[in-house]
């Protein structure tokens, strides 16, 4: 199965959020049986947020930029990275089901990967396309309770 993951899945996990949990299992667990997919976009933004957390725990140069390239190296490790072609992001930009564009650009990313889950925090965000038959939406503890809850931790 390909999961698609929206950015807020790995921001949820790396500022151990109210969802951590589930997001945890979800990386142990479903990528050792399933493909997890990451937007490029998605990619830039948690390179930025990254970045941010570490320098807010006070850590510098070199020694921020080594931790940093770890965690991205890890997170590249654990996902494959999917696009939208300019296309797809033509498509997002006109489909009027979403109200906030990035989110249409991580729909599109979700389908040029052909993924048959798009797990997010916000699934309010997609509600405009979780009627289709396409893409399952779903949040990170719906996956788990379907897909994992009979998985041993």
């Amino acid at each position: 199965m390909k999961i698609f993951c929206d950015t807020n899945i790995i921001t949820e996990f790396l500022e151990k959020r109210l969802l951590f949990d589930a997001v945890a299992k979800i990386l142990t667990l479903a990528s050792t049986s399933h493909t997890l997919f990451l937007s490029e976009g998605g990619f830039y933004t948690i390179t930025f947020l990254v970045d941010k957390q570490l320098r807010r725990m006070s850590i510098y140069n070199p020694e921020r930029l080594v931790q940093e390239r770890k965690i991205l190296l890890r997170i590249l490790d654990t996902f494959q990275i999917s696009s939208a072609s300019r296309f797809g992001l033509k498509q997002g930009v006109e489909d009027e089901n979403f109200r906030d564009l990035e989110d249409s650009y991580q729909y599109q990313a979700a389908i040029n990967c052909g993924a048959d889950i798009l797990l997010t925090i916000n699934v309010k965000d997609f509600v405009g396309v979780s009627d289709n038959k396409r893409i399952k939406i779903m949040t990170p503890q719906s996956f788990v309770d379907e897909f994992l809850s009979n998985t041993p931790s």
